[in-house]
């Protein structure tokens, strides 16, 4: 799946970036692949794997590293933006 490769780059040059460790980075794709496998994206989810590959990486550097920067700072942007109006436009 090419939405997953693409996602998993992006974590492992982030995760790269920022010097976190091999196990930051096995968390984050863990739980990628795990909440992959329990939803089904709807329409184009590209922008879906995208956000859910910065909440994991997010989530896994919580748990894996001592000192993480702000999400804000992140110097990596995915392929497509993610904006607001996208998130919000989705129907539950």
């Amino acid at each position: 799946m090419v939405a997953r490769r693409e996602a998993v780059e992006w974590m492992m040059k982030v995760n790269a970036h920022y010097g976190f460790s091999a196990i930051a980075l096995v968390l984050a794709v863990n739980y990628f692949d795990r909440f992959n496998l329990s939803i089904k994206f709807q329409g184009n989810g590209a922008w879906m794997f995208q956000l859910a590959a910065v909440a994991c990486l997010s989530l896994a550097s919580k748990i894996a590293e001592s000192q993480i920067p702000p999400l804000d700072k992140d110097p990596f942007a995915m392929a497509r933006s993610i904006s607001i109006s996208t998130v919000t436009g989705v129907s539950a």
